[in-house]
Protein backbone atom coordinates (compact mmCIF):
# COMPACT_ATOMS: atom_id res chain seq x y z
CA UNK A 1 0.00 0.00 0.00
CA UNK A 2 1.43 2.98 -0.72
CA UNK A 3 1.65 6.48 0.95
CA UNK A 4 -1.63 8.23 -0.26
CA UNK A 5 -3.45 4.88 -0.04
CA UNK A 6 -2.61 5.16 3.69
CA UNK A 7 -3.59 8.84 4.18
CA UNK A 8 -6.87 7.93 2.00
CA UNK A 9 -7.54 5.27 4.38
CA UNK A 10 -7.43 6.86 7.55
CA UNK A 11 -9.80 9.27 5.47
CA UNK A 12 -9.36 13.09 4.36
CA UNK A 13 -11.40 14.83 7.23
CA UNK A 14 -9.27 13.22 10.33
CA UNK A 15 -5.86 14.11 8.01
CA UNK A 16 -7.47 18.00 7.48
CA UNK A 17 -8.42 18.42 11.17
CA UNK A 18 -4.89 17.08 12.50
CA UNK A 19 -3.30 19.14 9.57
CA UNK A 20 -5.08 22.12 10.54
CA UNK A 21 -4.44 22.16 14.19
CA UNK A 22 -0.87 21.61 13.55
CA UNK A 23 -0.16 24.43 10.83
CA UNK A 24 -1.75 26.57 13.78
CA UNK A 25 0.36 25.16 16.34
CA UNK A 26 3.48 26.17 15.04
CA UNK A 27 1.63 29.24 13.29
CA UNK A 28 0.97 30.47 16.86
CA UNK A 29 4.43 29.38 18.41
CA UNK A 30 6.09 31.21 15.36
CA UNK A 31 4.47 34.44 16.49
CA UNK A 32 5.44 33.95 19.69
CA UNK A 33 8.94 33.82 18.68
CA UNK A 34 8.67 37.65 17.41
CA UNK A 35 7.34 38.82 20.01
CA UNK A 36 8.02 37.23 23.53
CA UNK A 37 5.63 39.08 25.82
CA UNK A 38 2.42 37.30 23.32
CA UNK A 39 2.57 34.35 26.23
CA UNK A 40 -1.21 33.69 24.97
CA UNK A 41 0.13 32.76 21.38
CA UNK A 42 2.34 30.03 23.41
CA UNK A 43 -1.08 28.74 25.35
CA UNK A 44 -3.03 28.39 22.12
CA UNK A 45 0.29 27.22 19.92
CA UNK A 46 0.54 24.83 22.57
CA UNK A 47 -2.71 23.17 23.19
CA UNK A 48 -2.97 23.26 19.28
CA UNK A 49 0.06 21.10 19.06
CA UNK A 50 -1.29 18.64 22.15
CA UNK A 51 -4.75 18.41 20.32
CA UNK A 52 -2.87 17.33 16.77
CA UNK A 53 -1.24 14.89 18.76
CA UNK A 54 -4.31 13.34 20.58
CA UNK A 55 -5.95 13.00 17.05
CA UNK A 56 -3.06 11.38 15.66
CA UNK A 57 -2.74 8.70 18.28
CA UNK A 58 -6.28 8.61 18.76
CA UNK A 59 -6.78 9.35 22.17
CA UNK A 60 -9.73 10.15 23.55
CA UNK A 61 -8.36 13.33 25.51
CA UNK A 62 -8.72 15.34 22.19
CA UNK A 63 -12.56 15.95 23.60
CA UNK A 64 -11.06 17.94 26.67
CA UNK A 65 -7.98 20.23 24.18
CA UNK A 66 -10.67 20.32 21.52
CA UNK A 67 -13.20 22.20 23.47
CA UNK A 68 -10.73 24.49 25.65
CA UNK A 69 -9.07 25.28 22.20
CA UNK A 70 -12.44 25.95 21.16
CA UNK A 71 -13.67 28.81 23.93
CA UNK A 72 -10.07 29.96 23.87
CA UNK A 73 -9.68 30.81 20.01
CA UNK A 74 -12.88 32.04 19.74
CA UNK A 75 -12.20 34.63 22.88
CA UNK A 76 -8.87 36.01 21.27
CA UNK A 77 -10.30 35.36 17.38
CA UNK A 78 -13.24 38.28 19.00
CA UNK A 79 -11.32 40.19 20.41
CA UNK A 80 -8.79 41.03 17.48
CA UNK A 81 -11.90 41.30 15.13
CA UNK A 82 -12.91 43.79 17.65
CA UNK A 83 -10.13 45.81 17.86
CA UNK A 84 -8.35 45.05 14.56
CA UNK A 85 -10.99 45.84 12.14
CA UNK A 86 -10.44 49.60 12.10
CA UNK A 87 -6.48 49.36 12.33
CA UNK A 88 -5.47 46.34 9.82
CA UNK A 89 -8.03 44.52 8.14
CA UNK A 90 -5.87 42.04 6.82
CA UNK A 91 -5.16 41.78 10.32
CA UNK A 92 -8.97 41.31 11.20
CA UNK A 93 -10.02 38.87 7.66
CA UNK A 94 -6.81 36.60 9.25
CA UNK A 95 -8.85 36.46 12.26
CA UNK A 96 -12.14 36.25 11.06
CA UNK A 97 -10.37 32.78 8.81
CA UNK A 98 -8.98 31.58 11.94
CA UNK A 99 -12.23 31.65 13.69
CA UNK A 100 -14.28 29.97 10.82
CA UNK A 101 -11.86 27.45 10.54
CA UNK A 102 -11.50 26.61 13.84
CA UNK A 103 -15.18 26.39 14.28
CA UNK A 104 -15.29 23.95 11.53
CA UNK A 105 -12.70 21.71 12.90
CA UNK A 106 -14.63 21.17 16.24
CA UNK A 107 -17.61 20.66 14.94
CA UNK A 108 -16.04 18.30 12.81
CA UNK A 109 -13.74 16.50 15.66
CA UNK A 110 -16.63 16.77 18.29
CA UNK A 111 -19.26 15.34 15.77
CA UNK A 112 -17.33 12.15 14.22
CA UNK A 113 -15.19 11.70 17.70
CA UNK A 114 -15.86 8.04 17.05
CA UNK A 115 -13.57 7.71 14.07
CA UNK A 116 -10.63 10.00 15.90
CA UNK A 117 -11.34 7.15 19.23
CA UNK A 118 -9.32 3.88 19.12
Amino acid sequence: MGYMEKFRAKGLGRIAAISFYVISGVVCLAVLSLDPRMVHMAIIGGLSLLTAFCLFRKLSLFVWFTSILFFTVTAFSATMLYYGVCIDIILAIAAAVYLILTWVFTGYTISKRKIFTK
